[in-house]
């Protein structure tokens, strides 16, 4: 059995989930407008949607990590297909 990788696809990959990396690196929720006690009229609501904004703020920062983590892979692999086809190539060409 066998497969062909296309390494521009690997590579054209890597670009999408460095969009994603960039897009959410930065992320925050705004919390600051909307956690005043004296707009919900219940200090725990206030304390309740404070922790959800953190959450979901952690949460873009842990989805731009792993965005670049898989982009980083994506690019590495591409790499190293390149480099094991240049090796085989080497191997048949005659000297």
């Amino acid at each position: 059995m066998s497969y062909e990788v296309v390494v521009e696809e690997l590579r054209g990959a890597a670009r999408k989930f460095r969009t994603v990396q960039d897009s959410t690196a930065d992320y925050v929720l705004p919390s600051s407008q909307c956690v005043a006690p004296a707009a919900y009229g219940h200090l725990e609501l206030a304390d309740w949607v404070l922790a959800v904004t953190e959450q979901c703020t952690k949460a873009g920062a842990a989805l731009s990590a792993g965005a670049g983590t898989l982009a980083d892979g994506l690019d590495d692999q591409a790499a190293d297909y390149e480099a094991t086809d240049q090796a085989v190539l080497d191997r048949f060409q005659f000297r």
